[in-house]
């Protein structure tokens, strides 16, 4: 189909099909009471209008003065009210996404000569229950920050960036487990849960972060909502042209030794927007481009600190596309048509850190797309209909190796099989991960929803403002999940690599027949995936009641059923659950000057699909861990090592030999029961908040505790099962859900803005919180996994405290502050602005945890029994197959150390310049204005020594049973042994590591960071 054909049948379906789909977070709400000299004044008519609102829309006041907006589109609006005999009166408002606005007025009567009054409203922050946070791009564009989705909730309370890799934690959830929303469509990647970057930055109108009390139309979440919106042409041509610059030395170095970046060159982000009409007050379009080719310098990970790491260049094409079509089919009745393209290609791209080039792949290719339509109808003043359709499509191509897949050669496994050093920085090195030749990855979501607004009002019980809706919700995953390209990768455990300075690793092996030595890890795949279907059909009420000018209730529901299938097309989930949400405003003198509220609600997470297709054997690897017990190999290349260890695999028996642990999906890795629950959380939230002037003021304490975490299986009477393989038997491990594993959070957050005179604004934020429990719950690379320890999994050998202590978890930030500020400078040379946000993070929590050995010296008795680590003893024919041979231990109190604090200076300066209907602007950035440097935690080394890591002097314990002993920190292996001693920090213990990248990717927060861009709009 020719683009004009596709862009002539879009224009049609617009102008002449209505139809009824809409997902959450593409429109506000506008409300209020209008009364004359004191007196609720019922039929009066109001008229809303806007740019960004096709005609305009009126409504007429019901029996209690009441009237009510509902899905406008976001932006300044004209509020007008009218009655014969009354003096006709206009008031300007804001209408955010995702919130509720509120003017209320009092008319005259025609002829009187008294200035006409307009009451108080309340901010958008006061108007309902919700915890919430809306930042308009303008703003973001004035600050000195990231424009983009991700960074506007970190500048809001409750929010951090400390879960793995760095991603978004809302008021102490999983980071895998908010809702991200673009136009109303959901961007989350379907593994870990993060956004995808479906937006362009100069496209973006505005960003609302709701954190607390929010409303039954969201589900599928514990942790928060972020919403953005794209905007929309109008009736009047608008456009813009951005060139943002960047570019290696413009960070300063954290260290001194800091390598001179290998490819120092500017790099240039292209942004391009229009907007404007095809027919006046109908039909509006709006486009939107983003090109980005840019350069990154790279060094490869640092095994001993002070080594000078090989450099490389990674190259990332990135271009972004978005299209936008906003139509009136009658004064009543409108469709909005979006479609945005992401397309990232990758040269030298490193997957779970890299030792040596040998691991950089050399080509790898996402394509990433969504398309979105949304349908609101105005059946009556009451009623009001609202529709959305949305889908999303993400792949992987390309990522891994390409040879080997299949071979029982030992030299060709030998050069394609990866590496991975176990001893210190859990990177890779020989070959590149994953397999880049097998069929490509695809993340897709779908879903459609309807929904009814309607605004009732009784006489006796004041009015009611209530929607309900049916949400149908679907992602798919079709994977075949190769973990290496030869299905085989090997574990250095003992001796930590050498790094050469040509970019190569050498290792020296160690072989020791019962597992506590070097290690093949065999993932091979039985059946090709089938695909996954992971749906959730939602139904939820949520009324926003008005009972009198003191006290407003929010009554929601949401009922949420899980219908999953896995790639095997086996049932997964058949559950369901209710999502109660309940909150109450106390306005204290009936004028909005200063409410209290309260919240008690449920929050019922998605299902994750690496935990309910984990039982699947179609598309996953089965993991079965094979121990060396060859001949210790000296110092060498790690391909030479290589095809020595894998020689000794194929002459002793191959991938048949008797196992050290085996996990595999479908056979000895199966579903508890067929109704594997979503996580749920449980929330209680109190707030008030207060106008102040032209500002207000918000604070609120929040109290959360989650439940129904997932969890793996695996004690007596589970059982064993038959290993196909080698016919050898195996733990049964079974997926379910676990009360055991606990996780609180709590904090008390306050925020507030003002507008000074002399076009000085201010607005900040202060979080104090706490983290607590004994389940991360989630990892970098995986995103939701299985809890697994103390009673839940070999509880005769791990059911001690120290296995999973519960203390301050690793998203845990006692406090975060946000303070920012604009002065806007006019001058007969254009317009100045100056932006500054300060910045302070507390220091993120660690632990002295180690792994440490379950020798068997521990497990049988005199008469050949076995004792296990509880004490207990069993008869032999009721034991495991394949006892853990080691487990985490935890020697100090969980998160009883602290990265340091991070404080911060951010500054930019805003030139514009109009020449006629264009203006010329100019932005510099200067970010960590002062160069504080701290070392907040990014791969700072927390290496526990134990009996586990050879060469250290160090004893085996039992855990049940003895309080482990520690060795001094620099004291020598002769030393330790002469103690007795059972652990050592490493000698770089809470210490960054030496700073050996281009970047601020060290353990150091970014240094000082020069930024610049320029552009046209009009």
């Amino acid at each position: 189909m020719t683009r004009s054909r596709i862009l002539f049948a879009a224009l049609v379906v617009l102008v002449l099909f209505p139809v009824a789909l809409s997902a959450q977070g593409t429109s506000g709400q506008l409300t209020g009471v209008v009364k004359q000299a004191g007196a609720i004044l019922p039929g009066v008519t109001v008229t809303v209008s806007s740019p960004q609102l096709q005609g305009t829309r009126d409504t007429t006041t019901n029996e209690n003065g009441a009237y009510n907006f509902p899905a406008l589109p976001p932006g300044d609006y004209t509020v007008t009210f009218a009655l014969e005999g009354m003096q006709t009166q206009s008031r300007k408002t804001n209408i955010g996404l995702a919130t509720t606005s509120r003017v209320d007025t009092n008319l005259r009567m025609t002829g009187v000569a008294e200035a006409i009054t307009v009451t108080a409203s309340a901010p958008t922050v006061l108007e309902t229950t919700q915890i919430e946070s809306n930042v308009k791009q303008q703003e973001v564009n004035r600050l000195p920050m990231n424009r983009n989705p991700v960074a506007v909730a970190n500048l809001t309370p409750g929010v951090t960036t400390n879960g793995p890799r760095n991603t978004t934690v809302i008021s102490g959830a999983f980071a895998y487990d908010n809702l991200w929303l673009v136009n109303g469509a959901v961007v989350n990647e379907n593994l870990r849960g993060q956004p995808h970057a479906l937006y362009i930055e100069d496209a973006v109108q505005e960003t609302t972060v709701l954190s607390g009390g929010v409303s039954a139309e969201y589900g599928r979440f514990t942790g928060g909502v972020v919403s953005a919106i794209t905007k929309s042409g109008g009736n009047e041509f608008s456009g813009s042209f951005r060139d943002s610059l960047d570019k290696p030395s413009w960070t300063a170095k954290s260290e001194p030794n800091q390598p001179t970046p290998p490819v120092n060159k500017i790099n240039d982000t292209y942004e391009a927007t229009l907007g404007g009409r095809i027919i006046r007050d109908r039909l509006w379009f709006f486009t939107a481009g983003r090109m980005q080719d840019d350069n990154a310098p790279r060094t490869l990970n640092v095994v001993k600190s002070g080594f000078q790491p090989g450099a490389y260049n990674q190259k990332n094409t990135r271009h972004r596309y978005e299209g936008k079509l906003t139509g009136q089919v009658t004064q009543r009745h409108s469709l909005v048509v979006s479609y945005l393209n992401n397309k990232i290609t990758q040269t030298n791209n490193c997957q779970l850190g890299c030792l040596d080039y040998r691991t950089l792949d050399p080509s790898t290719l996402n394509p990433n797309d969504f398309k979105t339509v949304h349908y609101n109808g105005i059946l009556t003043n009451s009623l009001m209909v609202e529709g959305d359709f949305a889908k999303k499509y993400f792949a992987f191509v390309g990522f891994g190796g390409d040879g080997g897949l299949g071979s029982t050669d030992p030299a060709v496994i030998a050069a394609n099989s990866p590496m991975i050093d176990q001893v210190v920085t859990g990177a890779a090195f020989n070959a590149p991960y994953f397999c880049g030749s097998c069929t490509p990855e695809t993340r897709n979501n779908k879903e459609w929803e309807v929904k009814a607004h309607y605004f009732l009002g009784t006489r006796s019980l004041g009015t009611h403002n209530a929607v309900v809706g049916y949400d149908d919700w679907a992602e798919q995953r079709q994977a075949n999940n190769y973990q290496s390209p030869t299905s085989v990768r090997f574990d250095v455990r003992t001796n930590p690599p050498v790094q050469n300075p040509d970019g190569t690793v050498s290792i020296q092996v160690h072989g020791d027949p019962s597992g506590n030595g070097d290690r093949f890890i065999y993932f091979p795949i039985a059946y090709n995936s089938l695909g996954s279907d992971l749906v959730t059909k939602s139904m939820f009420i949520n009324d926003k009641w008005d009972l009198n000018p003191h006290f407003s209730f929010n009554l929601g529901v949401r009922y949420d059923k899980n219908r999953a299938i896995d790639s095997f097309h086996n049932p997964v989930s058949d559950d369901s659950n209710l999502s109660p949400r309940l909150g109450v405003i106390y306005d204290v003198s009936g004028n909005g000057k200063l409410r209290l509220d309260a919240n008690w609600g449920k929050y019922v997470g998605r299902l994750a699909e690496t935990v309910a297709g984990g039982a699947s054997p179609a598309g996953n690897p089965a993991t079965i861990r094979l121990a060396y017990a060859g001949p210790d190999l000296p110092l060498m290349d790690s391909q030479a090592a290589a095809l020595s260890v894998f020689q000794w695999l194929f002459a002793n028996g191959g991938y048949t030999r008797a196992p050290i642990s085996v996990s595999i999906p479908g056979v000895n890795t199966k579903l508890l029961n067929s109704s594997l629950k979503s996580p749920n959380m449980n929330e209680f939230t109190l707030g008030a908040g207060t106008q102040i002037g032209k500002g207000f003021f918000r604070g609120d304490y929040i109290n959360r505790k989650w439940q129904d975490f997932y969890a793996l299986y695996t004690n007596l009477s589970t059982g064993t099962v038959i290993n196909p393989a080698n016919n050898l038997p195996v733990d049964l491990n079974l997926i379910g859900n676990s009360s055991v594993p606990t996780r609180k959070y709590w904090a008390a957050q306050f925020q507030g803005q003002y507008d000074l005179p002399k076009n000085f604004s201010l607005g900040g934020n202060y979080t104090y919180s706490k983290l607590t429990g004994n389940i991360e719950g989630e990892t970098g690379g995986s995103g939701p996994v299985n809890f697994t320890g103390l009673s839940v999994s070999y509880p005769e050998y791990l059911n001690f405290s120290q296995n999973a202590p519960v203390g301050y978890l690793n998203g845990d930030q006692r406090h975060k502050l946000r303070v920012w500020g604009n002065w806007a400078i006019g001058s007969p040379f254009g317009r100045f602005n100056i932006g500054v946000i300060e910045r302070y993070d507390s220091g993120v929590p660690y632990s002295a945890a180690g792994t440490i050995a379950i020798p068997a010296s521990f497990l049988t008795d005199a008469g050949g029994k076995p004792i296990y680590l509880d004490g207990t003893t069993r008869d032999p024919a009721h034991t495991y197959a394949n006892r853990p041979v080691s487990t985490a231990y935890y020697f100090s109190s969980r998160g009883q150390f602290r990265f340091d604090n991070l404080l911060a200076t951010d500054l930019a300066v805003n030139y514009e310049l109009p020449v006629k209907i264009v203006g010329i602007f100019v932005k510099g950035e200067v970010r960590n204005v002062f160069n504080k440097r701290a070392n907040v935690g990014f791969g700072s080394d927390t290496t526990v020594f134990t009996s586990n890591n050879s060469g250290h002097g160090l004893s085996p314990f039992n855990p049940f049973t003895t309080a482990p002993k520690e060795c001094p920190q620099g004291n020598t292996a002769a030393q330790c042994t002469a103690l007795g001693a059972n652990w050592q920090k490493g000698p770089n213990f809470g210490k960054p590591l030496s700073d050996t990248t281009f970047s601020s990717a060290g353990s150091y927060q970014l240094p000082r960071t020069y930024l610049f861009s320029a552009g046209v709009r009009f």
